[in-house]
Order: C-alpha cells, then structure tokens, then sequence
C-alpha cells in the first residue's frame, strides 16, 4: 500500500531512463492484503495523499477474542470539513472517556513569548459525538479466523473537563497538556460489552509496563477501520511541572498507537484504566494520567442522566 500511496503521490515526477524497459507487474502486485482494506482514492484526493507507514496497520496484536472490547470509536465534528477520529473507554453503559483534543479543537492566542500559537480548551468543543463499539466473532478457533466484526453505533453529549487546556506551538507540537480528557454522555446504554476497567487508587511508577488497546492512526482521516489492536508499553517519564503528560515507549511488540486509546495496568479481574493517550509530545509519545483526575472522573460517573424525549436508535452493522 506504501508502494502505491508513493506512485500516486508522485505525479509529473522525472521518469529514469537508465532503466531501460519497466519489468512487468507481478499478479499480486498491489495488494494491500486483509488489514489494509482503506478503500478507493478518488482523483481529486491522490496528490494530497500523505506517504506514511501508517497505512498499514500490521503492527500490534489484533483484539480477535474482545479483551478490551470496551475500547471504542469515537467521532466528532467542529465543521464541514474538521471532521476528528479517535478511540475512547467505556467506563459505564452510558459514559465514555476520551481526549480532550479528539472533540475539542485548537484555536489561535496571542503570547507575550510568541512560543504558543493556539490552545485546545473548552471553549470550541463539538455538542455531539458518535461512539461505535467493535466485537468480534470466530469461525474457529484460531485468532486467524475472525468471521466478522459487529459494529454498533450510538450517539452522546460531549463533557470536556473544565480545566483543559492543552498549549501548542506554531507546528501543532503540544507545549503543555493539562486536563486532557472529555466524556461522551450516551443516549442510549451500551449493552453488548461485558466490563468496564477500574480507576487507579496510585500513580503509575517509572518503567512500569502496561498495555495499550486502540484503532490506530487517529485525527482528520479515514484510516481507523474498526480493527482493534493492543502492544505493550512502559513509561519512562512521569508528569513534570509544566504538564500533566507521561511519556512511554514500546515494551514488546511494535503497535501504532493514536488518540483517546486506555492505557492499563492488567493483573486484577478487572483492568486498571492509568491513563487516555494524549497528542505526542516533542519528547515521545505519551498519555494523560486518570489519577489526578479520578474526583472529576467520579462525579461524571455519578451524574443523573439527563432525560430525553426522542432517544435515537443504535445502529448495527456488520462486515
């Protein structure tokens, strides 16, 4: 798909004619394989098509078995053309979790430095939200066979905490990030997702490993497919003054992690929900911290749920 996504890109490049003949295109050539199923690329879109590894999201372990099947998609929209995509955390069948900056957009300020360029805070969040849960079904036995993926679509009110505000530069490189989370409130209860995870009573420590669930590539694109992957990770920085932001790194298994994805701590009967993966910092990935959160966490999770005349249907849909 890489391959493909350099030729279409490459329009009026200088042909080599050292080469002689082009050698013949082999059969397959071209073929994306199962896990790159991204659709057509119209002609008015091709030029504009960034070359990213990323297409293919081959790394990771595929969730075939529904481990963390409270790992959801969410999608919102700031305009006709500010549509975001990332992953969230069911934390009850009414409530999800996610990042601030997946239903929030960036808007310009002025500094006295000049360093900032825009923040993302409360003040220009989408309404309303889409979350999809993803479950999968074998035909056999084999992680191989997933016979099909069951997607179930439902609609919410988006919360973001009071105190977001993430900070960035003229490159869109975070600066700061503080109080990076949001909540969806559903219309309707999720009811084909058997648990939720649990809140920390501690902060995570140094070098602790930990696991990350998630749909990859997220933001301003088509390229999260409803294919749940997890990887390991471990942190390898704890929050520092100017930001609430831990940073981590692979602990095994190569796995393209993108937004709002839950980070956990694994080993109970419940998974320990330790942080949202966040925008990358210019220092490496990284993940906002639920501990310091938690209270707020709480109080959203104990809120009466607001009462709707007309509650729109879920959808289903399978493939």
């Amino acid at each position: 798909m890489l391959s493909l996504a350099l030729l279409l890109s490459c329009k009026g490049c200088p042909s080599n004619s050292s080469t002689g003949s082009p050698e013949p295109l082999r059969p397959d050539a071209g073929d994306a394989g199962d896990d790159d199923d991204i659709g057509f690329i119209t002609e008015d879109e091709y030029e504009t098509l960034p070359v990213d590894p990323r297409f293919s999201f081959s790394d990771g372990i595929r969730d075939v078995r529904n481990r963390f099947s409270f790992t959801v998609m969410v999608e919102v929209s700031l305009g006709p053309r500010e549509p975001i995509r990332c992953s969230g955390v069911l934390l009850s069948p009414h409530l999800v979790l996610t990042a601030g900056h997946c239903v929030c957009g960036a808007h310009p300020i002025s500094s006295p430095a000049g360093e900032v360029h825009s923040v993302i805070d409360g003040s220009r969040c989408a309404e309303d939200a889409k979350v999809e849960t993803v479950i999968s079904s074998l035909a056999g036995s084999h992680p191989s066979e997933v016979m099909a993926e069951k997607l179930r679509s439902y609609h919410g009110r988006v919360r973001p905490h009071p105190s977001l505000e993430v900070l960035l530069s003229e490159q869109a490189t975070p600066l700061s990030n503080r109080a990076n989370l949001a909540v969806i409130v559903l219309e309707q209860p999720v009811d084909d997702v058997p648990m939720a995870p649990r809140l920390p009573s501690a902060e995570v420590t140094l070098a602790e490993p930990f696991t990350i669930a998630g749909y990859g590539f997220d933001g301003r694109s088509d390229l999260i497919q409803g294919r749940r992957r997890f990887g390991r990770k471990k942190i390898t920085r704890l929050p520092m003054t100017a930001s609430e932001e831990i940073l981590f790194e692979p602990a095994g298994t190569p796995f393209t992690t993108g937004s709002g994805e839950p980070c956990l701590v694994e080993g109970g009967k419940e998974p320990m929900l330790v942080g949202v993966t966040t925008l990358d910092s210019k220092d490496g990935p990284a993940f906002t911290s639920t501990f310091p959160h938690r209270e707020w966490i709480l109080s959203e999770l104990g809120r009466p749920l607001p009462s709707l005349k007309t509650p729109s249907r879920s959808k289903d849909s399978a493939r």
